[in-house]
């Protein structure tokens, strides 16, 4: 029990790293004791441990945690805030990329949040912000057209992007008026 409550008191003390590696030792470190009571405190700390990492934007990680936490404990008192927060993950890192300029990955992430999720209050914002990064790769893509390059190239892929843009939003708001 005083493992676990070390990790609550580096946390407390604004200690992240120090927390995690406290919670991350308990989880694993085999205990002699009331096994009903140290399992409790395991997916206590495998919850925390995920909602550290969400706030340190350690996304994949936090994931992963909460998904953990959802498998050991179904009924467990924080499974709805987990799975709250497995998608709010999800829906951060199609923006996370984006933002990133890795546009790609991005928009196939937040294509496959709206499949998973198609009634969630983020999808529709995600879909348009989506559609929306096509304008803002063209752009980025015109200004770092360099002197006395082939900018015929650039320039046409650049209006197939703005096409995009205007294909998509014409999709999704026929989709989610």
């Amino acid at each position: 029990r005083s493992g676990f409550r070390i990790g609550e008191l580096l946390r407390d003390d604004g200690q992240s790293e120090a927390a995690l590696a406290q919670w991350n030792s308990f989880i694993d470190k085999e205990i002699t004791g009331d096994a009903a009571l140290l399992e409790e405190l395991r997916r206590s700390a495998i919850f925390y441990s995920g909602q550290l990492l969400q706030q340190m934007e350690q996304l994949e990680k936090a994931r992963k945690a909460f998904v953990e936490y959802s498998r050991r404990a179904p009924d467990g008192p924080d499974w709805s805030a987990a799975q709250e927060s497995i998608i709010a993950i999800d829906a951060r890192i199609g923006e996370r990329l984006l933002q990133d300029s890795r546009w790609t990955e991005g928009r196939t992430a937040i294509t496959e949040f709206a499949r998973i999720y198609p009634l969630d209050r983020r999808t529709r914002p995600l879909l348009l912000r989506s559609a929306h990064s096509h304008a803002e790769e063209a752009r980025k893509l015109l200004e770092e057209i360099p002197e006395g390059s082939k900018e015929g190239e650039t320039r046409s892929k650049a209006n197939a992007l703005f096409e995009q843009t205007i294909a998509d939003l014409k999709r999704i708001i026929g989709k989610y008026p």
